[in-house]
């Protein structure tokens, strides 16, 4: 199991195409089709993006794609048992 990259940041705006984050021990990579890197940095739907874009809503759904499992570092073991309170 490869280890994990950095965690997902929803407050991050510029995530690019091929770009790896962890969200649960899960590795997530950016798409790399045509169109979809914007979607990465949108964290929270919003209806107005259909809007711009019919197909926004599964453009948004797909534009992180599940890589798979990874190892996550000691240093985040530690900072999840503090937060459930070990």
């Amino acid at each position: 199991i490869p280890p994990c990259p950095s965690n997902y940041d929803n407050s991050k705006s510029n995530y690019i195409a091929g770009d790896r984050v962890t969200v649960k021990s899960h590795i997530f990579k950016c798409s790399e089709e045509t169109g979809y890197e914007i979607y990465c940095n949108i964290a929270v739907w919003n209806d107005d993006l259909s809007v711009q874009n019919e197909n926004a809503k599964d453009m948004w759904t797909d534009a992180w794609e599940d890589v798979g499992e990874c190892a996550p570092t000691q240093e985040e073991l530690m900072e999840e048992e503090a937060a459930a309170g070990n």
